[in-house]
């Protein structure tokens, strides 16, 4: 298995000579250790175009470091904060081990992973710590060489602040000292990004936010939807592939937004490219669906300790059947359906296939374009009203998302007054979405503990475990559809709709 961190760094350019052992007094420090000094030389692998150094994407071999020498990921986070994950592969340096290969899938997108950059840094280092001896910090002065071969072709000198034990806001007062010992606050630019010089800071194919004006066409608006949703999915597609719980929900909720946008802005696009996507995008979130069901079941069931072991026989079964969809997730990620249906949606956020009505301005496009999601809501609380069933309560959770995602989409388009309108109505529409995906929740728990216990007739231990878990699945169900009730009310106010000219 590989090892996971976050990292957390600021860069500074340096000036030609500090006192390291001044910053415990201007920061309150209590002890600046001086470090053994490191020779570290990385070779920076990535596609002939760039694409990763372009996505914020590192994917290294680097000897000399402490921790022993190997492969390293670096991941990009979703905002612009500093934070990034790396993960780390202890394996030989011949080739790139397929794990770091898959890891970059949605970055590469099939391209040959090639080595772009060597480079060589002499790395002076100290431990910021407190007096019991944490290490809320580490301080390194980088000296780099970038090799072509054997001849240096360009130097360059940094200082990074990477936090240990503390967070961003801790980095602060250690920030405010450097800068008044006269450094300065530099690009978060990864090494290998500088070294590779100005195509390596070329636009990404991972879509940028767009800004859109209430006075825009509303085509500005449905790129601007697209891109965002785009941007999360592939984002989120590494930590997916490692398994992690909220990467495949991330995923799961991006592919659905852009399923939901192609249907609300339905009318803007053209169909057959739209339910091309939409039938991919189908296919993708069906595989991530299964294995986001069996976490979330898992994770219920494992925080039942009312229950003890005699649920043990279910959580095993589970188990399998999330290594199964896991497998089966894993296989969907790596095929070439998938690495098409990435091009075609980084195409999409650049150039999607509008009609002529997308020409009408934002203003008066979007609010009927959401509005549109107002009556299929409405009628599906209605159907439960009438016909309270599982099935009514999960309906009306769908409607009540697509509104909410709408509603979300068409925010920032709308202008200060407007938008701040959209916002509320979004923040409704997701109370209630999440109160009856608590709901939804329960009902799944409470029709897979009966299907275990039909299968385990004669285990009355089990039974009884279960029939407990039972019972606090109704309770929990009569206390969501109580919650429902409050937060529809609060929902279903002309002042909350009036912004849709319905």
């Amino acid at each position: 298995m590989p090892s996971r961190t976050n990292e957390l760094e600021l860069k500074f350019s340096a000036p030609a000579d500090f006192a390291a052992g001044a910053l415990a007094l201007q920061a309150g420090i209590d002890n600046v250790a001086e470090l053994p000094s490191l020779d570290l030389v990385a070779v920076y692998y990535d596609t002939d175009d760039l694409r990763l150094a372009r996505a914020g994407v590192t994917l290294r071999y680097r000897t000399g470091d402490d921790n022993g020498d190997g492969w390293t990921v670096k991941l990009p986070s979703e905002d612009t904060s500093a934070l990034r994950e790396e993960v780390a592969y202890a394996k030989d340096k011949d080739s790139v081990p397929e794990e770091a290969r898959r890891l970059v899938t949605v970055f590469a997108r099939g391209a040959e992973l090639l080595k772009v950059a060597k480079l060589r840094t002499r790395r002076r280092r100290w431990s910021l710590r407190e007096t019991d001896g944490r290490e809320l910090a580490e301080l390194v002065d980088d000296r780099v060489s970038v090799f072509d071969g054997r001849r240096v072709t360009q130097r360059f000198r940094e200082l990074e602040l990477e936090a240990r034990t503390t967070d961003r806001a801790g980095l602060k007062p250690i920030e405010a000292a450097l800068g008044q010992m006269g450094f300065a606050q530099s690009s978060q630019v990864p090494k290998a990004v500088r070294a590779l010089g100005p195509r390596a800071a070329e636009p990404s194919d991972i879509p940028e936010p767009i800004s859109v004006s209430p006075r825009s066409p509303v085509a500005d608006a449905v790129a601007a939807g697209i891109a965002s949703a785009v941007r999360r999915l592939m984002v989120h597609d590494p930590h997916a592939r490692l398994h992690d719980a909220e990467g495949i929900h991330q995923m799961r909720v991006s592919a659905r937004r852009l399923r939901g946008y192609m249907r609300t802005f339905s009318s803007l696009v053209e169909p057959p490219w739209a339910d091309e996507i939409v039938k991919e995008l189908r296919w993708l979130a069906r595989a991530l669906g299964v294995v986001r069901d069996f976490d979330v079941l898992l994770g219920t069931l494992s925080d039942a300790a009312y229950v003890g072991a005699a649920i043990a026989p279910m959580l095993d079964v589970l188990r399998e059947r999330q290594s199964a969809a896991r497998r089966s997730l894993d296989k969907v990620l790596a095929s070439d359906r998938y690495i098409a249906l990435l091009d075609r949606l980084i195409e999409a956020a650049k150039a999607p296939a509008l009609t002529v009505a997308a020409s009408e301005s934002c203003r008066t496009a979007l609010p009927r374009l959401v509005g549109e999601t107002w009556p299929p809501l409405e009628n599906a609380v209605q159907d439960l009203n009438q016909a309270p069933t599982d099935e009514a309560y999960h309906q009306a959770r769908i409607q009540a998302k697509r509104a909410r995602y709408a509603a979300e989409a068409a925010a920032p388009c709308l202008g200060r007054r407007l938008g701040g309108d959209a916002i509320r109505f979004a923040q409704h529409a997701e109370e209630v979405q999440n109160v009856l995906g608590v709901r939804q929740d329960s009902v799944v728990l409470r029709e897979a503990l009966l299907e275990e216990a039909a299968r385990r007739t004669d285990d009355g231990r089990f039974n009884l475990a279960a029939g407990r878990l039972i019972g606090r699945q109704d309770q929990s169900i009569e206390a969501s559809d109580e919650r429902f009730r409050e937060v529809w009310r609060a929902m279903n106010r002309k002042k909350i709709r009036a912004w849709l000219n319905l």
